[in-house]
């Protein structure tokens, strides 16, 4: 039996029983102790083969990569990731670099922010007579939010400003409540829940 592979975890997946070799026996074989024996032996060595290849094909996408597949997509685009990081603000900063290399248009703006930040969860004001672009969007990590300005700088033209911020709920949006309905929220919540 091959020794167990400390870098490849097991819980990636789980074999389905149709994929037990046993099963694809004919009948009057199953009936054989002997091979009951060796294909109880040979299993959890493709068990072990099938785990290697669903962790490869995680670790192929941004999406569903570990920590040492993220790993080396940030190696491949040159990031150099904070000591202490999570693995999904990692993910995030992977996926603007990965998709920054698309022309800029302002349908790929637009995608490019619903991949980001959610769709519906920013807003965003063009204003291409005076060569502004802002975006105020509900992520509150500052490393993501540092992200998207790298990506308006690489993705937007060199006479474009831009601005990059926090969509917070302002006095406007909260003014028809009253004090005691309020009472029940803490005041960041007030500021940064949306559905308020």
């Amino acid at each position: 039996m091959a020794e167990k592979n400390a870098d490849i975890p097991a819980e990636v997946v789980t074999i389905p029983e149709s994929v037990r070799l046993y099963d694809y026996l004919p009948l009057f074989m199953k009936s054989f102790q002997e091979i009951r024996e060796i294909y109880k032996g040979v299993q959890p060595e493709i068990d072990e083969i099938y785990n290697k290849i669903a962790w490869a094909m995680n670790n192929a996408y941004i999406e569903t990569a570990d920590e040492w597949g993220i790993g080396k997509f940030e190696n491949l685009l040159g990031i150099l990731p904070e000591e202490g990081e999570g693995l999904e603000v990692r993910r995030a900063r992977v996926k603007i670099r990965w998709n920054s290399y698309i022309p800029y248009t302002k349908i790929t703006l637009r995608q490019k922010l619903d991949a980001i930040c959610g769709a519906g969860m920013y807003q965003l004001v063009e204003d291409y007579e005076n060569y502004y672009v802002s975006v105020r969007t509900q992520i509150t990590s500052p490393t993501v939010l540092s992200e998207v300005e790298k990506m308006f700088e690489q993705l937007l033209p060199a006479e474009m400003v831009y601005e990059v911020g926090q969509l917070y709920n302002t006095h406007g949006k909260v003014k028809k409540y009253k004090h005691g309905e309020l009472e029940a929220y803490t005041h960041g919540q007030i500021k940064e829940d949306m559905d308020l």
